[in-house]
């Protein structure tokens, strides 16, 4: 009797209805990526949450870059904001670590969104994305000790001296699970950020108070209360 090699009717049919969804899935999710990010180029802050609905059930690289950036401009983060930030990274005027001054320009106007945003911007396998949300995370930390909060909820941009303000009430009053905080962020962002060479800031005075923070020390406590330390001096 002659063996049918052939594959049953029903198995092809199966085969062939799974080449033409799987193609026409990822087609449906690159349209809606490309819908957000149409709608975020078009928004404010007021419309970033309507945006990042768009994505809502997609856990891609691509939807946490979407959701990373939407909790960006909801917290008000504008070209401007970014040149303010490197103005005062690299500013002369302060016995402070100017980075000080940077990170107020990241900060959020809660510990909350700061939070979420660590979570998505993580999400996103983007090292510049997780680098920004870590300083903003680490910022709003630090201003959540002084008026930095405030000022951020009433539309302004924290300045030197208020970063400088909150830094101090920190140290003076350090609490176990804000240096456990601090110290676990540093240490993200020194393995998804710092350790990359290829990184144009790899080398930069981010990375090199974080890298002396964690050679220094041994737990995130420690880590924490080190880079806060480093902070308050050039």
């Amino acid at each position: 009797m002659k063996s049918n090699h052939n594959p049953p009717i029903d198995l092809l049919i199966i085969t062939a209805l799974l080449l033409t969804l799987f193609p026409s899935c990822e087609t449906a999710e690159q349209d809606t990526i490309a819908r957000a990010q149409a709608c975020l180029d078009a928004a404010d802050r007021t419309r970033a949450s309507a945006c990042k609905n768009i994505v809502i059930g997609l856990e891609t690289p691509d939807a946490y870059i979407i959701r990373c950036s939407a909790d960006f401009l909801e917290a008000g983060m504008t070209a401007s904001k970014m040149a303010l930030a490197i103005s005062n990274r690299d500013s002369t005027t302060t016995s402070n670590d100017p980075l000080l001054g940077m990170m107020g320009a990241f900060a959020f106007s809660s510990t909350e969104a700061a939070e979420n945003a660590i979570n998505d911007c993580n999400k996103s396998n983007n090292q510049s994305f997780i680098l920004f949300a870590s300083m903003a995370k680490m910022a709003t930390t630090i201003g959540s000790f002084g008026t930095v909060l405030t000022t951020i909820s009433s539309g302004a941009t924290p300045t030197q001296q208020e970063m400088e303000s909150a830094l101090e009430n920190l140290l003076n009053n350090p609490d176990t699970a804000t240096l456990e905080s601090i110290g676990a962020t540093a240490t993200l962002v020194n393995e998804q950020y710092c350790k990359d060479g290829t990184n144009p800031d790899a080398n930069s005075k981010v990375c090199s108070n974080i890298t002396e923070a964690l050679n220094s020390s041994n737990s995130n406590s420690d880590i924490g209360q080190a880079l806060l330390t480093a902070l308050r001096t050039r």
